[in-house]
């Protein structure tokens, strides 16, 4: 059988032509019919055509159309694969940095894992550093427009067991007992404002809660002038300028001490001074420098165990020699000598002095030209230094699964000079400290940060006080909690303590408390002395950042030649009132009195005080 349309013969049976792909039709099968016989008739021949033209079926099934997916269907198909990518993003955005160094400890080198963890570690205390520094420019730019203020507050409070011991020795003294509850606190008040070239401070006495004292003192920083007055006794202000309080041209000394204030807390020593976050990317770049170039470090596993506390940590053994101080430093050096940060500084700061004529006749190309060849002769003189010792320095980092490092120990020829280890198992902690001469050691507990843990302090072989957190959490550069420290019977008795009556001195249990309250605006330092838990004595500093409040001056002030009528003024006997308001028994214990006015006395007041 041939082809009709390239007369290529097709195998029998055969439904497309395997020349040019021509489909065979399929005629249908019929009886046979018997005909006559005739010649066969010569057909012209077909003329081929060309292959390539056939390269493709040219019969093709009539095209479906497509299915088009069902809204319903796609979310179904979508669904899945957005939840995988959610998941996906916060795995990476919760646990970045923990995948982050489980791949460098599983996959990187022990130089590679060190590195990271002890970047991570410094980094906290690069951050304090750089913050304390932003701190410090922000406060001499006075960028601290809505918060140009504060209170401050010095209180000093008496327990209880305190004042009925102090009555009970009145009363042996004299046969009476005289009510003391009235010291039970005694406070200062501090509030300073600061607008434009005014300053205001305010002073305030308060004992058992109720003011009996206070002082108002204003200062005009432009005219040089002061106003001084003494609510309590009277409404009335005195007053006084610079050159009367400190003498003949003390106005011309102040201008000139503003200027200088105002050439190093002025808007352009700012610009030229780098900024925090400047600051702190240098010091964790060189920081990294550092350890990228230890080259030694061996890492293995341990089971450490304090105080009945096991975890299994990582330890990282770093070995620090000649050359590898020489590595080090050089790599510092080289990093620092065409650092662009660093010339940015030294060009602003140089820039800076030159304008304000502290460069003599230099300029700041030729400070940054000095601070480049410093840099050359110190890496030249670098290669003939030796450090003074062959010895070695081991350094051994103990970290957690959190790559997180939780101790060290650090050795000089074999001979521990530090070790402290912290380990932890659910919420329990425990923690040992080991320096020449002393020891720490304990355990407690540590939930969502907050500590509660007691610990032991040992110095030359004798147990010396337990250092005991309650509540205590430090985080965001904010401390709030306490820290009591007990000291022990052995320590009571070479201080002498031991064989006096404590029940008397009320000194059972003696304690002294550190107590920290602290916000992004407050902060609250006390120091307490306590037995057991009873509050004996405590000493409290507290300040708040406030909004600056309006400072006006006095319209009718007196002046320095009318103090004598500004004396006349007060009124003495306010103050007994308030003392006996505030529970002080003035007149049991002074009997009935009537003091004169201050202006009747003697007294004068002179530039320098009252003589």
């Amino acid at each position: 059988m041939f082809c009709k349309n390239c007369g290529n013969q097709i195998p029998e049976n055969g439904a497309f032509c395997t020349q040019c792909g021509t489909p065979v039709a399929q005629e249908p099968v019929q009886a046979p019919v018997e005909q006559a016989v005739q010649p066969p008739v010569m057909e012209e021949p077909v003329a081929p055509v060309p292959q390539e033209v056939f390269a493709q079926p040219q019969f093709e099934a009539p095209a479906k159309p497509a299915k088009k997916l069902s809204k319903k269907k796609l979310l179904t198909i979508l669904a899945p694969v957005a939840a995988v990518a959610v998941v996906v993003a916060l795995v990476i955005g919760f646990f970045g940095d923990s995948l982050k160094g489980t791949f460098t400890k599983t996959f990187g080198s022990d130089e590679d894992y060190l590195s990271y963890v002890e970047k991570n570690s410094t980094e906290m205390a690069t951050d304090v550093l750089s913050d304390t520094y932003g701190s410090l420019m922000e406060l001499l730019s006075g960028k601290r427009e809505a918060n140009d203020g504060y209170e401050m507050n010095l209180k000093l409070t008496v327990g209880d067991q305190v004042i009925t011991m102090l009555e009970d020795l009145a009363k042996a003294e004299t046969g009476e007992k005289i009510d003391m509850s009235w010291m039970n606190s005694v406070d200062l008040g501090m509030q300073v404002n600061a607008k434009d070239s005014l300053s205001q401070l305010v002073m305030a006495l308060n004992l058992n809660e109720k003011e009996i004292a206070k002082l108002d003192y204003i200062m005009d920083l432009e005219k040089g002038d002061i106003f001084l007055a003494i609510p309590t006794l009277s409404d009335k202000y005195l007053g006084i300028s610079f050159d009367d309080m400190l003498g003949a041209g003390a106005m011309g000394d102040m201008d000139e001490m503003a200027e200088l204030l105002e050439m190093f807390s002025g808007e352009e020593l700012q610009k030229a001074l780098p900024s925090e976050d400047v600051l702190n990317k240098l010091l964790d770049k060189y920081v990294g420098i550092a350890l990228d170039n230890l080259t030694n470090v061996k890492k293995s596993t341990k089971s450490v165990k304090i105080s009945g506390v096991e975890q299994k940590l990582t330890l990282l053994e770093t070995t620090i020699g000649e050359e590898d101080l020489h590595r080090v430093v050089t790599a510092i050096l080289k990093s620092a000598k065409d650092d662009k940060q660093i010339k940015n500084i030294i060009n602003d700061v140089a820039g800076w002095m030159d304008k304000n004529g502290m460069l003599g006749a230099m300029d700041a190309d030729e400070v940054y030209k000095t601070f480049q060849e410093g840099v050359e002769m110190a890496l030249e003189e670098l290669e003939d230094v030796e450090f003074g010792s062959d010895a070695e320095i081991v350094v051994t980092s103990y970290v957690n699964n959190a790559h997180e490092v939780v101790g060290r120990r650090i050795e000089v020829e074999d001979q521990e000079i530090l070790y402290y280890c912290e380990v932890k198992k659910g919420d329990k902690i425990a923690f040992e400290l080991e320096l020449e001469g002393l020891e720490i050691y304990g355990e407690g507990t540590e939930k969502k940060g907050v500590v509660n843990a007691t610990y032991t302090v040992v110095a030359g072989n004798k147990e010396v006080c337990e250092l005991t957190f309650v509540d205590f959490k430090a985080e965001d550069d904010l401390i709030n909690g306490k820290l009591r420290i007990a000291p022990s019977s052995d320590l009571m008795k070479e201080l002498g303590l031991g064989s006096m009556d404590a029940s008397a001195l009320a000194l059972a249990d003696p304690q002294l408390e550190l107590a920290f309250a602290s916000t992004k605006s407050t902060a609250s330092f006390g120091v307490n002395l306590l037995s057991g838990e009873n509050l004996l004595v405590g000493i409290t500093l507290s300040s708040k950042e406030v909004k600056a409040a309006a400072i006006t001056l006095p319209k009718d002030a007196y002046d320095i030649d009318e103090a004598q009528e500004w004396l006349k003024d007060m009124d003495p006997q306010k103050l007994l009132d308030k003392l006996e308001e505030a529970g002080l028994p003035i007149s049991e214990i002074m009997g009935e009195i009537t003091l004169p006015a201050i202006g009747k006395n003697e007294a004068v007041l002179a530039p320098g005080g009252f003589i």
